[in-house]
């Protein structure tokens, strides 16, 4: 993790945060505001795994610092937060018995949580500032609530872009793209404006 990253550029320079917006929502359970800390490691930084195939050219297990991943990465590696929405994954993570949290936006926690198809050990609810970010990519959510959490600066990995992902078959068409990430993460930045998001070179290269 100690490539050479770089600030999210939009337009003329860096993600610039709108005046007052400064707004945060409370998440379900008060647990999840403690953050997940280990000894000797920067509290203040995380990283958030996309699932593009850039993402295995990064040794998950070195990574030291808090983690957050989506949907299937943890047939792979166990993030310190697992987040999903999408209701054949979460079924799937039924099947294969997911004991670790799972962290779900409030519009798919009140559908699946008493839904026996998509049942799970322990599914945690999130709740955003702003309503459409329930319907947002897991992994912006996801970045959403790192910034919940307080930390300040959000590394990314994995956010390739384009029509492939590790865990699908390619799709006919590019999503996300950078233009949906322009957008997005502006959105983010004006609701927590101290953090710094910070990119690699294979950010959104195939999208």
């Amino acid at each position: 993790m100690d490539e050479e990253r770089h600030f999210i550029e939009i337009d003329e320079g860096c993600i610039q945060a709108a005046p007052g917006c400064s707004q945060e929502s409370p998440i379900q359970d008060c647990e999840i505001t403690q953050r997940y800390l280990v000894p000797g490691v920067d509290t203040n930084r995380c990283v958030v795994i996309g699932n593009g195939p850039s993402r295995k050219l990064t040794p998950l297990e070195q990574i030291d610092c808090t983690t957050f991943g989506c949907n299937q990465i943890y047939q792979d590696f166990q993030p310190d937060y697992l987040l999903a929405q999408d209701k054949e994954v979460i079924h799937q993570m039924q099947v294969d018995n997911v004991i670790q949290p799972v962290y779900v936006p409030q519009s798919s926690y009140r559908i699946f949580r008493d839904n026996t198809y998509t049942q799970l050990h322990d599914m945690k609810e999130i709740r955003f500032p702003y309503v459409r970010m329930n319907s947002w990519l897991s992994g912006e959510q996801a970045m959403v609530l790192a910034a919940q959490l307080g930390y300040v600066r959000i590394d990314l990995i994995g956010f390739d872009g384009g029509p492939e992902s590790i865990y699908r078959e390619p799709q006919a068409h590019a999503q996300p793209h950078r233009e949906r990430y322009t957008r997005t993460l502006k959105i983010i930045q004006e609701y927590y404006p101290k953090i710094q998001i910070t990119v690699d070179d294979y950010f959104t290269s195939r999208g």
